[in-house]
Formats: structure tokens, C-alpha cells, sequence
């Protein structure tokens, strides 16, 4: 067995700035396990513990996506929190999407997962890199006020989201490594 998931591979430079913002947040204190700017993604699909057979007919079913996909403009939008930004168990950036195309690639990503046999996502989809996962309120209003200040200098730059990558994810003491198992490109 393996922990999977799929996400987007960020561009370096996107990785490195949220990077710097996670940095800045960090100095709240707030009681947080924080995503190391190595890790930052966007997360597409959790599969979790999937046989390693099942590898084959997962890169089948992100390739039938892969193939009538184009690669998807988008740009860092604002920050948020799972439920709300005041009380952020999740803390997050979200990305544009205004002509929904990352949405249907993951609704079709979805349907060729079912196939397979991976039960759909109840949630509506909601396009966000987590940058941390509070674990408890400590410093909770600290983290939020410093979110806030942060979004009136949050840059919005432009990228492409150009991939569909399958991560294995190995938990360790200090926290998941992630390694790719298959990178798909979209169409340019």
C-alpha cells in the first residue's frame, strides 16, 4: 500500500514566495504544523492507502483527462480558512479560476477515478494551497489579524497550471515527504 494523492506541481518561483509568506505567519506563534515551501501543492484528489497495483489504472484515468486538457491560467487570489478565516482550523491561498477550467478538470478527474473504483468527493471544489493546519487556537487570532495584513500585500502572479502529478506521500517525525510517482503535462 501507498498514501497517494494527485495535486498540481507549483512553478519553483510560486513555491518560494509562499514560502516567505508561510515564514512571516510562522512569527505569530500560532499552534500550527505548517507546509514546508518543498511541499506546497495543489491538491486535486486524495486517494490515501491504494495498493500498488492500482498505480497502472490511476495513471489511466488521469491520462483520459490529461488528453483533452489544456494547461489553466491562474494567479494566487486571496488568503481563507476551513470553515472561516477568523476560526481557520486550515489556513490557505486561494487560486482564480474564472473560466472553471481547473474545475472541470477535476470533476473529470473524478469521474475516471470513480471508475476505478475511488469514491467521488462530497465537497464542491474549491481551488486553495494549504499553507498550514492549526492544532489548537493558541495565537489562533495573532495568525488570523497577520493573515489579513498579509493579504493587502499579497502579490497575485500570474502562472499556468501545467500538470497532473501523482504523489506518494510517506509520513515521517518530521512531517510527509512527497515524491512523484507520475507527472502528466496539459496541453499548451
Amino acid at each position: 500500500m501507498k498514501r497517494l494523492f494527485i495535486a498540481v506541481e507549483l512553478p519553483k518561483e510560486i513555491k518560494e514566495y509562499l514560502g516567505s509568506a508561510v515564514r512571516t505567519l510562522q512569527e505569530t506563534g500560532a499552534d500550527a504544523k505548517w507546509v514546508e515551501s518543498k511541499n506546497i501543492h495543489l491538491t486535486l484528489k486524495f486517494l490515501g492507502a491504494t495498493p500498488v497495483e492500482t498505480i497502472p489504472a490511476i495513471r489511466r484515468a488521469m491520462t483520459a483527462v490529461t488528453d483533452n486538457a489544456r494547461a489553466v491560467p491562474t494567479s494566487l487570489e486571496t488568503f481563507g480558512g476551513f470553515p472561516s478565516l477568523s476560526a481557520p482550523r486550515v489556513l490557505w491561498v486561494s487560486l482564480t479560476d474564472k473560466e472553471k477550467h481547473l474545475e472541470r478538470i477535476v470533476r473529470e478527474l473524478e469521474d475516471s477515478l470513480s471508475a476505478v473504483g475511488f469514491a467521488k468527493e462530497n465537497r464542491p471544489f474549491k481551488a486553495h494551497i494549504t499553507l498550514a493546519r492549526l492544532r489548537s487556537s493558541r495565537n489562533r487570532l495573532s495568525l488570523t489579524e497577520a493573515a489579513r495584513k498579509f493579504q493587502a500585500v499579497l502579490e497575485h502572479p500570474a502562472f499556468k497550471i501545467d500538470n497532473i502529478t501523482l504523489f506518494e506521500s510517506v509520513l515521517g517525525p518530521k512531517g510527509p515527504a512527497y515524491s512523484i510517482i507520475e507527472q502528466i503535462k496539459l496541453n499548451t
